[in-house]
């Protein structure tokens, strides 16, 4: 995202919640897909949301994060309060305090975080989703991504050439029938975990928080490890290579179901972008599916 920084804290936006919560002193640190991240001058964090699906998503998290914090060994955020949508905010906005450490980046990720990662994960996905009956279920996943499909397909069809279109339609097929896509155990999931949404400590060697559960729902815990090559090749292997390790369950097809999920993220990415109409953000999408895996990698030999 490209908005300024500095505009939307001073801004309608800004004062909207300055005067919700009784503070000042905010500053913008952050934007993406789901909302405009603020940090007030106390030390609580406020997402914006910038969609009534991420509205209702905070609601969600309000209810479910308290209770799941408790369960997990590293802190994750715990709202203390929803702010209701209003002119400035018409999707509303979920506030927290804000969690020690600074975000990471992939040069960070280094082998002493793959280890805690992972039991991070296995940790998660051990937790039993019967208790959560309201994140979404994406056990069987095959309408939603049938969804995106078709919502991506206008996109794909004005920025790719038929070449490639042809060769996204046959990965579709392939993907939304690949029979070891169903074949897990449903886990609670964050949805998300890559660097970004990690916090470190000054040092480094410790993981202090894990952020954005915007994301979170019931399904494959293959989805949890595809982010992780945003790190590179190198550190996803070694977070695999100890979950597998820690894990109670036996996953012979994970790394199949990791790969597919690691290949459909950027569509992922573009249905998103055409969520909110973002042109600047539809062309990032559509470089990142030419330059991606679906493109240029050999299934059966990559």
């Amino acid at each position: 995202m490209t908005a300024d920084h500095t505009d939307l804290a001073r801004g309608p936006v800004g004062a909207a919640i300055e005067r919700a919560l009784g503070t000042s002193g905010l500053t913008q640190v952050g934007d993406g897909f789901g909302g405009i991240v603020f940090r007030t001058g106390s030390g609580d964090i406020v997402r914006v949301a910038r969609t009534a699906s991420a509205g209702r998503v905070h609601h969600l998290l309000h209810r479910v994060l308290p209770a799941l914090a408790p369960r997990l060994p590293i802190a994750i955020p715990i709202p203390g309060a929803v702010l209701p949508p209003s002119g400035a905010l018409p999707f509303g906005a979920l506030v927290y305090p804000a969690l020690p450490g600074t975000v990471a980046s992939a040069a960070r990720m280094v082998p002493a975080i793959a280890h805690q990662l992972a039991t991070f994960l296995v940790a998660l996905h051990g937790i039993d989703p019967a208790g959560y009956e309201d994140v979404p279920d994406h056990v069987d996943d095959r309408a939603r991504w049938r969804a995106i499909r078709a919502a991506t397909l206008p996109a794909c069809e004005a920025h790719l050439d038929a070449r490639e279109r042809r060769i996204l339609d046959a990965w579709w097929d392939r993907f939304l029938d690949a029979p070891e896509r169903r074949r897990f155990v449903p886990a609670l999931c964050h949805g998300d975990p890559w660097y970004e949404n990690i916090l470190l400590d000054d040092a480094g060697d410790r993981i202090t928080g894990v952020l954005d559960w915007e994301a979170i729902a019931i399904g494959d815990p293959a989805r949890d490890l595809s982010p992780l090559r945003y790190a590179g090749d190198a550190f996803a292997d070694a977070v695999v290579n100890h979950y597998v390790s820690l894990s109670p369950r036996s996953d012979p097809l994970l790394g199949r179901r990791v790969r597919w999920f690691w290949e459909a993220g950027e569509l992922d990415g573009l249905r998103l972008a055409m969520e909110l109409d973002d042109a600047e953000e539809i062309a990032d999408a559509i470089g990142k599916i030419r330059r991606g895996p679906i493109l240029h990698l050999d299934r059966d030999g990559g």
